[in-house]
């Protein structure tokens, strides 16, 4: 995932260390949204870009980095680096839930180590909210096995593979995979008014989660999500290539 970040300071070493830290490999997913020097143009740049991170200097001009940070009206984007002369607004900045407090001059080591701790910060909030949005119960599969009861949900299951009397569901997330001892026919027909189809009497596949089609000399082959290479029975392509959408 991709998240902007937005530096509010007038003090241009600022931006000039975070474009550096920004080069790491570990910092890829943040990109540079924009730079204000004085807060009446940071509040425009922070409505407009709606950065997830926010660099806020003590170098604002006429207006204080205290008198801004406890100023009710001032919501920060959800990760915010506090990049101060000294520690007189850490009272101010931990109220505001800064993520981090550095100290000028900014050394490049601790300005990545706060931007991954944002990153850290982003990235379990929008698990959080990803956990609050789940689906209805009626795109939910109840799976019970010798492990235990599992509750996943339907759009995750990538594929699922029959042996010998028994069938493992491939999943994204946090079960990749569960064993039970059904038939696929049975699991099947938990599935069949789902995006979920038949494709060899050992494997039912997710239509979602076919990332390519290949035909090869011996048949046509599905590349699935989880890089497993299912085949297509012969008399099931039909079928299948009538499920897809095409042109």
């Amino acid at each position: 995932m991709i998240y902007s970040l937005v530096i509010l300071d007038a003090d241009l070493r600022t931006r000039a260390v975070c474009e550096q830290v920004l080069k790491s490999k570990l910092l890829s997913e943040i990109r540079f949204a924009g730079l204000a020097t004085d807060v009446h143009s940071g509040m425009k740049l922070l409505a407009k870009t709606k950065p997830d991170i926010l660099i806020l200097g003590d170098d604002l001009g006429k207006v204080s980095l205290c008198t801004l940070l406890d100023d009710p009206k001032f919501h920060p984007s959800q990760s915010l680096i506090i990049a101060a002369n000294s520690t007189q607004y850490s009272m101010a900045a931990l109220k505001k839930g800064a993520t981090d407090y550095l100290l000028k001059p900014l050394d490049h080591e601790l300005m990545e180590e706060g931007l991954i701790k944002s990153l850290n910060k982003l990235d379990q909030m929008n698990s959080l909210a990803a956990e609050k949005k789940l689906p209805p119960m009626a795109q939910r599969l109840l799976i019970k096995n010798a492990n235990g009861t599992y509750l996943v949900s339907k759009a995750s299951i990538i594929r699922c593979q029959s042996e010998e009397g028994y069938t493992t569901i491939f999943c994204q997330g946090k079960y990749p995979s569960l064993i039970l001892s059904k038939t696929l026919k049975s699991v099947e027909a938990q599935l069949k008014e789902d995006r979920f189809v038949r494709v060899h009497q050992s494997h039912l596949v997710n239509l979602d989660a076919i990332v390519d089609l290949e035909t090869e000399p011996k048949g046509m082959v599905l590349e699935m999500l989880d890089g497993a290479r299912i085949p297509v029975a012969h008399r099931r392509r039909s079928m299948l290539l009538s499920r897809l959408p095409s042109i």
